[in-house]
């Protein structure tokens, strides 16, 4: 009978530490979620800022003439007011929103 109640105690301690392990895996899984979904959100505002980036470097390489690097023009002004900034508190992005043919000042 001591070996049967041994058994009977060593099968519960067992429950007990599977469930505790259940837990720990089921806490590790719910962080690791919610990182992943941090780590797309970063991706998402890295992707928008290079696609800003790249929107500015065109808008800048635009206005870049051999000899003439001093005079940008009046197309600056007009090609700053496509530039839209988002701002996401830690991250800010600059859009260029080109002008489409029939639109006015």
């Amino acid at each position: 009978m001591s070996e049967e109640q041994q058994n009977d105690e060593n099968d519960v301690k067992r429950q007990k530490e599977l469930k505790q392990k259940c837990a720990d895996m089921t806490k590790q899984i719910q962080n690791l979620t919610e990182e992943v979904a941090k780590l797309n959100t970063d991706l998402k505002l890295s992707k928008e800022a290079h696609e800003a980036d790249r929107a500015l470097w065109a808008v800048e390489k635009s206005h870049i003439k051999p000899n003439k690097s001093a005079a940008l023009g009046n197309s600056t002004v007009a090609n700053a007011q496509n530039i839209k900034v988002k701002n996401y508190g830690f991250l800010t992005t600059i859009v260029f929103h080109p002008k489409r043919k029939g639109m006015t000042d």
